[in-house]
């Protein structure tokens, strides 16, 4: 199961019967293809339906990542090796392109089985069996350089990768909480759900988040919610129809707290970008920038059908937020937002074409107190201005 920030969308996997190609290593199953189910206005789900063909083919097409703001997905396909690789498709509208291969620093020819980003999707954190490794699957990283292409791949280290397989890697919205499967770490049994936390540069010892989380059966893909308060898994469990379904557990309030992890500390930020004269939703580059540091925190895209972006910010920060289209003036806001509780933040914003006569506020000039002086941190706004 993935979903995106806001929880309106879930993506999965399945090997129901929609695809008619039998699975030639296991005659009883179908071969896997990816569905999506939206959430209605009363937040009940709907009808699942499968992805377009552009993404299920007659082969193994499975999901195994979701961008945050759920316009980029990971997917898995196989070939005839047996083995399989990463590939990458990215949402236009309500369409999804033809998936890309990733480059060879992350796909092998051994096979590689889930992928995630950091937050600010300058880091990849991706599942693979090739050698050299700690035993079977390990988890790997690799960072994006300056010419947008990744890194050659490292391993996460010796703490979380052990002899025994790791999989279904999962950063949260907090950019410091790992979860992942494995079948060691001290499992009950196949595959159990653990957690390490990023601290001074180092992963945590993993912390397996038992019973009723944890079973003696396969236990893997577990996505948390911005919030902390659901998370979602891949489980053969009682309850189950069928072979692994898709479970959704509730946590009580504090519930991370007590082993002081605090995933609440978040700011979810979405709206809608629209033409002002038109109403119509637009795509628009949005970039959220760390006023105080004066450095770009994350770039990305409205929805080109919906407009609608989603994107969750730490509290404690001043943020400067740009939203801007090539032939408009663009919009700034600035967003001081207090150390405190998770929450929602609703920005809906409308651009205007560029004319004479247009009028262009500018929110992130900041002076000091009774003084003429321009900070350092107003000077983004202005090069954007010119």
């Amino acid at each position: 199961p993935l979903i995106d920030l806001d929880e309106m969308n879930l993506y999965y996997t399945s090997r129901r019967p929609k695809n008619e190609i039998v699975d030639s290593l296991s005659e009883a199953e179908y071969m896997e293809d990816i569905f999506n189910s939206k959430k209605d206005n009363l937040l009940n789900w709907q009808h699942s339906q499968p992805l377009n063909d552009v993404i299920n083919t007659s082969a193994h097409d499975a999901t195994v990542g979701l961008s945050f703001d759920g316009q980029t997905l990971f997917l898995y396909k196989s070939d005839d090796n047996n083995s399989g690789d990463l590939y990458m498709s990215t949402l236009s509208g309500d369409l999804w392109s033809e998936p890309v291969a990733l480059n060879t620093n992350i796909n092998s020819r051994y096979q590689e089985t889930s992928a995630c980003f950091s937050p600010d999707e300058r880091t990849l954190y991706f599942v693979s069996n090739r050698p050299n490794g700690l035993g079977g699957r390990d988890i790997y990283y690799c960072n994006k350089m300056r010419d947008g292409r990744w890194s050659r791949a490292m391993s996460i280290g010796q703490g979380i990768n052990i002899r025994f397989d790791e999989d279904g890697v999962f950063m949260h919205p907090d950019g410091k909480t790992l979860f992942f499967s494995s079948k060691g770490h001290e499992s009950i049994g196949g595959f159990d759900i653990f957690k390490s936390t990023l601290k001074d540069g180092q992963w945590t010892k993993p912390i397996n988040l038992g019973y009723p989380i944890n079973t003696p059966g396969d236990d893997v893909c577990f996505i948390l919610s911005a919030d902390g308060k659901r998370a979602y898994l891949s489980s053969f469990r009682r309850g189950s129809l069928g072979d692994k379904d898709i479970f959704m557990v509730e946590f009580p309030a504090n519930y991370w707290s007590l082993d002081e992890t605090d995933h609440n500390d978040l700011v979810l930020l979405k709206g809608i970008v629209l033409d002002q004269v038109s109403n119509r939703p637009l795509e628009a580059e949005v970039i959220i920038i760390d006023n105080i540091a004066d450095s770009v925190l994350a770039e990305f895209k409205s929805n080109a059908k919906t407009g609608k972006y989603l994107v969750a910010l730490p509290s404690g920060k001043n943020y400067g937020i740009i939203i801007q289209k090539e032939d408009m003036l663009f919009h700034s806001e600035n967003i001081n937002i207090p150390k405190g509780q998770y929450r929602e933040v609703q920005k809906d914003v409308k651009l205007q074409k560029i004319k004479t006569g247009s009028r262009l506020v500018l929110r992130n000039i900041f002076f000091e107190s009774g003084a003429t002086t321009l900070q350092e941190e107003s000077k983004s706004e202005l090069k954007r201005l010119v």
